[in-house]
């Protein structure tokens, strides 16, 4: 892709609509479905008025990215709180649980950040977007990994240096985006690779 004065202007633009409706921070999980809906229309040729189509993503995904994005902080401070407890504990516990907890709670991250992405790419309840969020993790660890350092590298950049949070966000999501469309098409291309073969074996 080449990169153009427009894109850029467009991208800052974007960023600054997720910046003020996650001002009063309960906002901040549907800004960033719209964010990441704004980006797949832009990925699929569609360019409506940008403040209109993300306030359109933000009332669609609204409840669902409520629901998951703070259920999954709860639940991620929770993991984080029996962390600190088990290092409490004596050795064998530690090292019988700490793997276990540690699991669950990188799990959780992984399903936190894909969950945008395939909110806005597919329409799937919650229990089957945590599903398929894990599932991608599992045959897609290299696009999941990416994302999670893409996230790590910017959350880094971002306690560092904070006013990178005016450009930094919308470029983050493009890439991430970009990366997991590039997945799901994979996946979807093995599925129908999957379902011809069984459709000719059934003949």
């Amino acid at each position: 892709m080449k990169w153009t004065v427009h894109d850029i202007v467009r991208l800052f633009l974007l960023n600054t609509l997720w910046l003020i409706c996650s001002l009063p921070i309960v906002t901040v999980f549907p800004a960033t479905a719209a964010l990441f809906g704004v980006l797949r229309d832009w990925r699929l040729q569609k360019e409506p008025p940008l403040v209109s189509g993300f306030w359109s993503h933000f009332k669609e995904n609204l409840k669902q990215s409520l629901l998951i994005g703070w259920g999954l902080v709860l639940w991620v401070s929770a993991l984080l709180l029996n962390v600190n407890i088990i290092l409490q504990l004596g050795t064998v516990f530690r090292w019988m649980l700490l793997p276990v907890t540690v699991a669950l709670l990188l799990g959780a991250v992984f399903v936190l950040l894909l969950s945008f992405p395939f909110m806005v790419h597919y329409e799937l309840d919650l229990k089957s977007m945590i599903k398929n969020a894990l599932y991608f993790v599992v045959i897609q660890p290299h696009a999941a990994f990416f994302c999670l350092l893409l996230f790590s590298l910017s959350t880094g950049i971002i306690i560092t240096m904070p006013f990178f949070l005016f450009i930094i966000i919308s470029p983050t999501a493009w890439l991430m985006y970009r990366v997991c469309d590039q997945s799901f098409q994979k996946i979807e291309n093995i599925k129908g690779t999957a379902k011809k073969m069984s459709s000719m074996t059934g003949q």
